[in-house]
């Protein structure tokens, strides 16, 4: 078929028109116009779910320097530090879910992101055991809020014939991060014993 919609085109009941209707698209073939790769889209849920995986397990390698921060405590008192992270996040996920698609991915994202920033903000100040357990708590509910609201929009940015492969690499950022945390906390903590010696 031609481009130019100026030339007439004549119809099975031989009628003939100049132009196009409005509703048809201005390409027929090709990528059709308006549509932006969705990309970008998973690029920021994949940093999501990476501070949200990674975040779980990079501490496990820095309880011994949790024990010697807080000697007052015991290591019952510090596993919480741990723990409370994995129990409220495993409470809050399922129901964050509904909140995402009753209130709007993108709302729930902007929320568990400020929540994420804030307590992690909080859990440097270190101020007492409770304190850091309670912000590692706030953590996971961020965090909670990010992870299906994070793969919804990962869902609807790629077409269908994609989304296969869309979700197969959001859940192996996911997986690549819980892996990598405890291997990058111990870096951490060594490269931050190193400048302070």
């Amino acid at each position: 078929m031609p481009d130019n919609w100026n030339t007439i085109m004549t119809l099975p009941d031989d009628q003939t028109t100049t132009s196009p209707p409005d509703s048809m698209p201005k390409r027929l073939f090709g990528k059709p116009s308006g549509i932006t790769s969705p990309w970008p889209v998973f690029l920021v849920a994949g940093i999501a779910v990476l501070l949200v995986s990674m975040d779980g397990t990079m501490l496990f390698a820095a309880f011994s320097a949790l024990r010697a921060g807080f000697p007052q405590a015991t290591a019952a008192d510090l596993s919480w530090v741990l723990n409370a992270y994995t129990v409220v996040y495993a409470a809050v996920l399922f129901p964050s879910g509904g909140l995402a698609d009753r209130h709007g991915h993108k709302k729930v994202i902007f929320l568990g992101v400020t929540l994420f920033l804030s307590a992690s903000t909080a859990c440097g100040l270190e101020l007492n055991v409770e304190w850091l357990v309670a912000a590692r708590a706030l953590q996971a509910m961020g965090a909670a809020l990010l992870t299906p609201a994070s793969l919804s929009l990962v869902l609807a940015a790629f077409p269908t014939n994609k989304r296969a492969v869309a979700v197969s690499l959001w859940s192996a950022v996911g997986g690549l991060a819980a892996a990598v945390g405890p291997s990058l906390g111990a870096s951490s903590l060594h490269r931050s014993d190193a400048k302070s010696a």
